[in-house]
């Protein structure tokens, strides 16, 4: 935590409630959480252009008790004073000894005695919030100097410090002759590592790191883009049916088959919750070949606050979790589900009814874990907290449930509660499960919702961005006029600010890789129907449709 540069503050405070949250009494606990919150609400809204009236920080500094150093602190003060007093003392051994005069002193000099050495300082010294530094003065006038000099990150050294981070660290590595190449192989290396560190078990229906999964770049006018290669074959019975000891897959293939026939009749999403569906009705739909294909990531492409185009890449290994707008209409309802990305796949699908087969159509599909809002937890702008979600019990049957791409609307950054720990309570089962990474065996209880992950992010919760036109103000608010006001921490600011519009020059991210030829085996939606894909290949005694 030494030597930070401006972009690793503003990281660490839009992720610093999580951390902070639990490490002080519960009296101080309330204030710096609140002074956390407003913080990265107030960097947030200086991105926008917006701004509040000072009081927090005075308000803060007057109410958080006496603080002290830490024991390295005074540690180190009291070395630092060592020396200097070590050197103040050899200094004034020089200054006496001056060389012999050129005439003979009667009297003799007196013999020169250096000062005393101080006695090293082992108290602690107390340190408080100083609000006379020109940081804290100049936040008041960041609201008159962006319309002349625009966003603070306009000219912010940010992006040039960040692409020469990793050079400069290399460059130290070096004989500094011939760095060039010497820091070329040594990122190459870092790179081959990642790489490396990245193929560890995983999950069969997932891509690995070195497997060819081609996608070229996302073109900016599609919601979402997932590659289409077929490399990665899944037989629904052998690699889905069959394994009833994981949770994760119980009533796989129903949950598949209402998912697919709710979006070939066209039916609204409602979470795949289709109770008027059938065993009939489910024996109607089949899949080419039983097989559906995994991919690797999936792109989404966004508009943002400020009519830009924005995009999203998202693994069910790394960047998981994603969030949808919600259905629920009901007053007070959260404006947004969230769920974690088990899987990416791919399959060609039709329905075989009593007037004949349709033609196979390509359709797109996610596997996810549901979450949702914690009981009893209130979070809100006006209590300065941030959401907090869980994953939905095993217990419930739609715990694990599939999800058309087109719903998703970006991806989510999820903080765990770390206070609440973890827990095998909401998936009951010590083996390898899909839901899991392979190595774990309990879940967070709960995560934070990070809301200031970034500007667009923190304008669906606040709202007002003329980008989400599907977003009302403040829809993402969780707070209630009629709450008891002993409930809520006092407010010391006035609220609200301008906002008008961004003017960040972004392009959207594109994948600069080339793109590659499918499997020979392709797309085969146009061929003929044979037998096979009429009626499934193995077990006489199953149909896909059964309960």
């Amino acid at each position: 935590m030494k030597k930070l540069g401006a972009r690793d503050l503003e990281d660490l405070l839009q992720c610093a409630i999580p951390a902070f949250d639990g490490l002080f009494p519960p009296e101080h606990n309330e204030r710096v959480l609140k002074l956390l919150y407003r913080m990265a609400e107030w960097h947030a809204c200086a991105k926008l252009r917006m701004h509040t009236d000072p009081g927090t920080l005075t308000h803060f500094a007057k109410l958080t008790p006496e603080t002290f150093e830490l024991p390295r602190e005074t540690a180190a003060r009291g070395r630092r004073e060592q020396r200097a007093a070590e050197a103040k003392a050899a200094a004034a051994r020089t200054a006496v000894a001056d060389p012999a005069p050129a005439f003979a002193s009667i009297v003799p000099p007196a013999a020169a005695t250096a000062p005393p050495l101080p006695t090293k300082s082992t108290s602690r010294k107390e340190k408080t919030l100083n609000l006379n530094t020109y940081k804290f003065h100049a936040m008041g006038d960041y609201s008159s100097t962006i319309p002349l000099f625009g966003p603070t990150d306009i000219y912010s050294s940010q992006l040039g410090e960040a692409l020469h981070k990793l050079v400069k660290s290399l460059y130290g590595l070096t004989n500094k002759r011939s760095h060039a190449s010497q820091i070329g192989k040594r990122y190459m290396r870092i790179q081959r590592a990642k790489v490396a560190a990245r193929r560890v078990r995983k999950h069969g229906h997932h891509v690995a790191i070195g497997e060819d999964d081609p996608l070229g770049a996302t073109p900016p006018d599609v919601h979402h883009h997932t590659s289409k290669a077929r490399r990665k074959p899944l037989d629904i019975f052998s690699s889905f049916h069959r394994r009833t000891s994981d949770p994760a897959m119980k009533d796989f293939i129903p949950k598949l088959q209402d998912h697919i026939l709710g979006r070939l009749l066209e039916r609204d999403f409602d979470g795949d919750t289709h109770e008027e569906f059938t065993p009939a009705d489910r024996k109607t739909v089949r899949i080419q070949s039983n097989k559906i294909y995994a991919t690797r990531t999936l792109r989404v492409n966004y508009t943002t606050y400020d009519v830009r185009r924005g995009q999203d890449t998202l693994n069910p290994r790394t960047s998981s979790f994603v969030m949808i707008r919600s259905p629920e209409t009901e007053a007070g309802a959260h404006p947004y589900w969230y769920c974690q990305l088990l899987g990416v796949f791919h399959a060609n699908v039709f329905r075989v009814t009593e007037s004949g087969a349709t033609s196979p159509t390509p359709m797109e599909f996610l596997w996810v874990r549901w979450m949702g809002v914690e009981p009893g937890y209130r979070a809100g702008i006006k209590r300065a907290r941030l959401p907090k979600v869980g994953f939905v019990p095993e217990s419930d049957p739609f715990a694990f449930g599939f999800l058309d791409p087109q719903h998703v609307l970006r991806g989510s950054h999820l903080i765990p509660d770390f206070v609440g720990g973890r827990t095998n309570e909401l998936l009951a089962t010590q083996e390898e499960t899909a839901a899991r990474a392979p190595e774990d065996t309990e879940d967070w209880a709960t995560y934070y919702v990070d809301i200031f992950a970034d500007r667009d992010m923190f304008m669906r919760y606040f709202g007002g961005g003329i980008g989400h036109l599907d977003i009302g103000p403040s829809e993402g608010v969780d707070d209630d006029d009629d709450d008891d006001p002993a409930a809520v921490l006092q407010e010391d600011e006035v609220r609200a600010g301008a906002a008008t519009t961004h003017t960040e020059d972004s392009d959207p991210e594109s994948d600069s890789s080339s793109e590659s030829e499918e499997d020979t085996d392709g797309d085969d939606s146009g061929k003929e129907l044979d037998d096979d894909d009429l009626e499934f290949e193995d077990e006489e005694d199953f149909t896909f449709g059964a309960d």
